[in-house]
């Protein structure tokens, strides 16, 4: 017991010291979030006009948002940090096609199974989606503590992304396409981020929303005092 409550000590004593401070850091990362915009658009377009998901293999895999990330952040004191971040974003989109019940009608038991198999891997969709974004935004960060080889961040930008939007269509007489190019607004909170590694170079993670998305993994170079 003795040594454990030791053991515990030792451990906050260790969190509570204050790192060497570099006045700069440079962040690179791929993050995994959601696109609302191509999802909204997507559900609408196959209710109206009564499509189906994409029952694929990885058609779960589809919908994600997929980005990668570059910011630089100047240390102000020990707790803030500001800078910018620029990112690129893509979402393949699991699209649509005609259900089932319609597309195989009449057809015998053992043809209509094995069109379902091939569909597993090679669906059979009449719309696909898809959609890329480009964005940059002022960020600032608050590290709650940082020891050296662990540290406790916030952080959040605001900004401007373009962003591009295309649903596809095998069949533009029964289902016409849409194309959308546009600037919006780009931003990113994420209430909790760690890093873990050396004084200089860190693994970093952060849960948060936005352009960075949902989820973020990535590498921090902390240097210059």
């Amino acid at each position: 017991m003795k040594q454990i409550f030791l053991f515990i000590i030792f451990f906050f004593v260790a969190l509570t010291i204050d790192a060497q401070q570099y006045k700069h850091e440079i962040r690179g990362s791929f993050g995994f979030g959601d696109d609302n915009h191509l999802t909204s658009v997507q559900n609408d377009y196959r209710d109206h006009y009564h499509l189906q998901k994409d029952g694929g293999l990885i058609g779960f895999l589809l919908d994600i948002n997929v980005s990668a990330h570059l910011e630089y952040l100047y240390h102000i004191n020990r707790k803030i940090a500001i800078g910018g971040a620029i990112g690129i974003g893509e979402t393949k989109g699991s699209g649509g096609g005609v259900p089932y019940d319609q597309s195989y009608e009449g057809w015998d038991a053992f043809s209509y199974v094995c069109r379902r198999f091939i569909n597993v891997f090679f669906p059979d969709n009449i719309i696909s989606t898809y959609s890329y974004s480009f964005h940059i935004m002022p960020e600032i960060k608050y590290t709650w503590l940082d020891n050296g080889h662990f540290a406790l961040y916030s952080k959040g930008g605001i900004g401007i992304r373009y962003y591009k939007f295309d649903l596809d269509s095998n069949d533009t007489f029964q289902y016409p396409e849409i194309h959308e190019d546009k600037c919006k607004v780009a931003y990113q909170i994420s209430p909790v981020g760690i890093e873990i590694g050396s004084n200089h170079l860190r693994f970093s993670s952060e849960l948060g929303y936005g352009q960075q998305g949902i989820v973020n993994f990535g590498l921090v170079w902390h240097f210059g005092k």
